[in-house]
Formats: C-alpha cells, sequence, structure tokens
C-alpha cells in the first residue's frame, strides 16, 4: 500500500532523531502521524515508528564558471 504524510493532502506527521552519529555514520529516531492512501483518500495512523540508517556522504566539485 502507497502512502503519504502530505499535508496537502490531509496527512500530517513528527520526525525526531534522536541519534546523529557522524563518525560512525549513523542516524536514528522515531517518527509518527497520519498518512493518506494515494489510490483512495484513506487514512493510516503510524504510532512508535522507528528508523536507524548509514549516513552516506558524497563529495561533489564544480568546475569553476567557464570551465567544462
Amino acid at each position: 500500500m502507497e502512502a503519504e504524510a502530505d499535508p496537502a493532502r490531509g496527512g500530517s506527521g513528527t520526525l525526531t532523531v534522536t541519534q546523529f552519529d557522524e563518525t560512525a555514520g549513523l542516524v536514528a529516531g522515531t517518527f509518527s502521524g497520519d498518512a493518506v492512501n494515494n489510490l483512495n483518500g484513506s487514512r493510516i495512523k503510524i504510532t512508535d515508528g522507528q528508523f536507524r540508517s548509514v549516513i552516506y556522504k558524497m563529495n561533489v566539485t564544480t568546475p569553476p564558471p567557464g570551465k567544462k
């Protein structure tokens, strides 16, 4: 089931980061809210959601103006 917490569609929610460890490359936290099903408009209540993820770093360099 595809759902989103889009305020424009009536969804709402909170996300709290409880751990941010740049050295270990980890971020973790909790989330909750009301999401709206994209297909039929039904509501889905999310409670006690948790996440833990690896932080990916990417270095991007841009050439100076006029160089390609």
